[in-house]
Order: C-alpha cells, then structure tokens, then sequence
C-alpha cells in the first residue's frame, strides 16, 4: 500500500472516531476516559496527527460500544481498509456480518514477525487459514505449526500468539465474537451490511 492511501485510510479512521463519538454526543474527554486512551493520543487520532496499534484501536472501539471492523471499513463506498501500523502485522478487513447474536469478521492477515494479542471479549473464537508461508498459531501456551493450506481454530478469549517460520506468512483469519443485540442492529443499520460476501 503507498503512503498517499495509507494517509487517505488514516484520514477515514480519524473521521470515523469523531463521528462516532459525536454521534453519541461524547466529548474527547468522555471518551478518553471510556476507553482509557489519553485525550492527546484521541485527540491526534481524529485530527489523523498519528496511527493507532490494534489495542489502541480496540480500546477506542470499546469506548464507543462499537466493533473494531466498524471503524476500519469505509461505510460510504463499503470498500475494505488496511491497517498497517502494528509492528509485525497487516490486517485487511474484507467482510463483516451479524449472526443473530453474533459478529463474524473476515480479515486477510500478513505476518512478519511474532505478535500475541491478549485475550479478547468472552466467546469469541478464531479460524486461521494459511495462504502462504509457515506460522505457528493459535493458543498462547499451546500454539500449533502449520504449512501453506493448513487451518488452526483457537479460543480468543484466552491469549494468543501469531510467530511466522522462516520468512512472512499470509492468511485468512475468521473471527467470531458475541455481541450485544444493540451493537448488532447498530452494526446492520450503519454500513448497510449484515449478509456475507457484502463487501
């Protein structure tokens, strides 16, 4: 991806935060303190002055009650967006829909250096499939090898680790996580999505 629409991608992110905080009526502070991001650090993001890391962007997320591919995807033009700030890790998220009471996400994943995340929102569960290269996975304390075509189903409420084998390794990442049935009919009524393949 060029730096020109890395900057365009950035600028979305930014709009996006301000407008969802603004249309829960928040101000910078409340949801600095919602989301226990610094106000600087929400301040810079709207203002597109910096990028977020994963857990930065998952905490301004949560502080918005809204999930994490909500604020990556471009509602208007419903096109994918890549982040790629995060040291060792690309995500680009292709698809997002709601299940009833669940979220299913699609990301397509480029690893280039060990990344463990910790553990995320309580049943959610996660199904990597590997496009290229070799890549350890799955459970912190029981991750699994794989090669090219292998597939790892791992529980992402518990910590988990992502360690390429020998040079970068590329792959389809499946999540699916509850949500609370607010957040769903938010997700469906703000991105005109809901069904697969919609992106």
């Amino acid at each position: 991806m060029t730096d020109s629409s890395t900057g365009r991608a950035v600028e979305r992110l930014g709009a996006r935060i301000r407008a969802e905080r603004q249309e829960r009526g928040l101000t910078i502070a409340e949801l600095s303190e919602r989301s226990g991001v610094g106000r600087g650090t929400v301040t810079d993001l709207e203002r597109t002055l910096r990028t977020p890391s994963l857990d930065t962007l998952a905490k301004i997320a949560a502080g918005l009650g809204v999930p994490v591919p909500d604020l990556l995807r471009d509602r208007v033009s419903g096109g994918r967006c890549r982040l790629t700030s995060v040291p060792g890790l690309e995500v680009e998220v292709l698809d997002v829909w709601t299940e009833g009471d669940v979220q299913v996400e699609i990301h397509r994943v480029r690893i280039t250096d060990t990344v463990r995340r910790p553990a995320a929102r309580t049943g959610t569960r996660g199904y990597l499939t590997l496009v290229a290269g070799v890549l350890s996975a799955g459970s912190a304390s029981t991750p699994r090898k794989i090669e090219t075509g292998g597939q790892v189903a791992y529980a992402a409420d518990q910590p988990h680790v992502f360690v390429p084998i020998g040079g970068p390794a590329e792959a389809v990442l499946v999540m699916r996580h509850p949500i609370e049935r607010e957040d769903a009919g938010a997700s469906e009524a703000g991105t005109g999505e809901g069904q697969p393949g919609s992106s």
